[in-house]
């Protein structure tokens, strides 16, 4: 008799089914707009199981539950998954108990393979600004140091409401998207030092209301891939390049990275960030820009013209490695507070040309 399984005197067994995945519809109903709605999947993960064929995993949960809302992986309680009052359950998955030991062991296969980070055929243009990375390449990126930026656009203005006593409330806050990511080689001795192996602009489905150009330098049509001069893909194989440095344990270096990381909306453990704008940053004292550090302490003119994500990337990096040099010759605390007097004393502009 199987396990989780019962005997009737008419020979017929009764089995036992545990709920492991539920599919929930979240619309709030506060919001008018339909992105305001979307689906989350809240998953069982068993004790037994193990996380292979990546260097990094979701933190434990207690219960078991691990929440999916879009690319955010989270635990979850198992109170919080039969919780209705907010959501509405689609799918239902339950799984026979004992079925384990009836089914042959199915070995682990990551669908996210080397090949998505090969040149892919959207709208393929090999000479925009970066050089995809060989096959050799790909498999020896295992834990290596990449600088990474990203640049959006506005999708959905603010709406606001002004209330009886003159006070403006946010009833819907702008709405970013995802316009440009880039990924550029950080590990020192390696061919191409410095050169992106990832330079996406990424095609949208929705209007653009603000192409927010003065500061990401995305431009009418760059997005499109009938007219863009530059590499134009979809945001899912953008997300799978993300993930896939992810799962093999990259180092990603870059300036104002939990930003990026929260508008992208992509959980990136600690150990796998380094963000420039807080190692040179003075607990109680003002952020410091990419552009500052850059001119102050790199002697690099920066985002003069309009922002580049290549170049963002760059500067990132090249700040990283002052840092880890100012650190090695005991100089970084001195070097830190000059940059912050001098911030002061020129009120954070930079010198006319």
């Amino acid at each position: 008799k199987s396990r989780g399984a019962t005997e009737h005197p008419v020979g017929v067994q009764e089995y036992v089914y545990d709920l492991t995945a539920v599919i929930s519809h979240v619309f709030d109903p506060s919001k008018r707009a339909s992105r305001h709605s979307h689906l989350v999947a809240q998953i069982n993960v068993r004790s037994e199981a193990r996380y292979t064929g990546f260097d990094t995993a979701p933190r434990p949960s207690p219960s078991g539950w691990f929440l999916m809302n879009d690319f955010t992986v989270q635990p979850s309680s198992a109170r919080d998954v039969v919780d209705f009052s907010f959501k509405s359950p689609c799918v239902l998955f339950f799984t026979r108990r004992g079925i384990d030991e009836a089914l042959p062991p199915a070995p682990f296969v990551n669908p996210i393979t080397d090949e998505v980070l090969a040149a892919d055929n959207f709208h393929h243009k090999p000479s925009q600004g970066f050089v995809p990375l060989t096959q050799p390449q790909v498999r020896s990126i295992r834990k290596s140091l990449v600088a990474i930026d990203a640049e959006f656009v506005s999708l959905g203005a603010e709406e606001t409401e002004i209330r009886s006593d003159g006070s403006k409330v946010i009833i819907n806050p702008c709405h970013f998207g995802l316009a440009r990511v880039s990924c550029v080689r950080g590990v020192q001795g390696q061919p191409l030092y410095g050169e992106a192996f990832v330079n996406d602009y990424i095609m949208t489905t929705e209007p653009v209301v603000d192409y927010l150009t003065r500061f990401s330098g995305i431009l009418p049509g760059d997005l499109d891939p009938k007219l863009s001069k530059h590499h134009v893909t979809t945001l899912k194989s953008v997300y799978l390049k993300l993930r896939y440095l992810l799962d093999r344990g990259c180092i990603l270096v870059g300036h104002g990275l939990a930003k990026d990381f929260r508008i992208i909306n992509v959980l990136v453990p600690p150990e796998q960030t380094i963000d420039t704008v807080e190692l040179y940053h003075l607990e109680g004292q003002r952020k410091i820009s990419l552009r500052f550090l850059a001119w102050h302490l790199l002697d690099m003119d920066i985002q003069s013209g309009t922002h580049d994500s290549t170049e963002d990337a760059r500067a990132a990096l090249a700040l990283y490695k002052k840092y880890l040099e100012l650190k090695k010759e005991n100089k970084f605390e001195q070097t830190l507070h000059k940059v912050y007097e001098i911030g002061r004393l020129s009120s954070w502009k930079l010198p006319e040309k």
